[in-house]
């Protein structure tokens, strides 16, 4: 220590070293702060992939996957579920889903531009009314049935039979709950609509797992 240095500058000094040394202490303990965030970070990541890899174990998509397959394709798709059990089933299709057809041969584009008031169509619970109002002939039908939103699932399309157009409506989806209704408040109408040719009736599917039946309306 220099005792010619005068007192003001040594007191600085000191106090210089002492800053410094604290400074030195304090950028430390920052450093060391900042490591152990960073590996509480890195640690945190990878307990929620892990987690993340953990859920996937507990559904359908995890690492072990159960499948089901027929020996004859076509006939019905089959499902296997995480519970289900390893083993050979025997299915018996008794009976395959279908829509109804319905085709009205005897309705002309005469009998519907003469047609007045409305025509109903219905599946379950829902409805459809068509105003016949403007519509003059089975196109013009055929059109407002297919291009109403709130159609309840019925689709009208147009065949030809010997030179002849006929009006063809069809359930949307198969099975005996999706057949439709049909009426006219018009009488003559109504008439020719409680004359249709039944193509294909509504019906589930009829399928035995061993000697159990069960029936649905699809395929599934």
């Amino acid at each position: 220590m220099d005792l010619a240095m005068d007192p003001a500058q040594w007191a600085k000094q000191l106090a210089d070293n002492s800053v410094y040394r604290m400074q030195s202490r304090l950028d430390a303990q920052k450093k060391s702060v900042q490591d152990q965030q960073n590996a509480l970070n890195t640690l945190k990541s990878t307990l929620s992939g892990f987690r993340s890899s953990l859920s996937k174990l507990n559904t359908s998509q995890g690492i072990i996957k159960n499948s089901a397959t027929a020996n004859h394709d076509g006939f019905v798709n089959l499902k296997a579920s995480a519970a289900a059990s390893k083993g050979l089933y025997q299915f018996s299709v008794n009976e395959t889903a279908a829509a109804e057809q319905i085709s009205y041969a005897g309705l002309t584009d005469q009998d519907i531009k003469n047609a007045t008031g409305k025509l109903t169509l219905g599946v379950q619970d829902k409805t459809l009314d068509i105003a016949l109002d403007g519509i003059g002939s089975l196109a013009d039908l055929r059109d407002a049935i297919n291009k109403d939103s709130d159609n309840p699932g019925v689709i009208a399309s147009l065949m030809k039979v010997n030179g002849k157009v006929e009006l063809l409506l069809s359930s949307e989806e198969t099975g005996l709950s999706n057949k439709f209704s049909v009426s006219a408040t018009d009488a003559s109408l109504n008439s020719g609509l409680n004359s249709g040719i039944s193509i294909s009736r509504a019906r589930d599917a009829v399928i035995r797992i061993g000697g159990d039946g069960s029936a649905g309306s699809g395929r599934e």
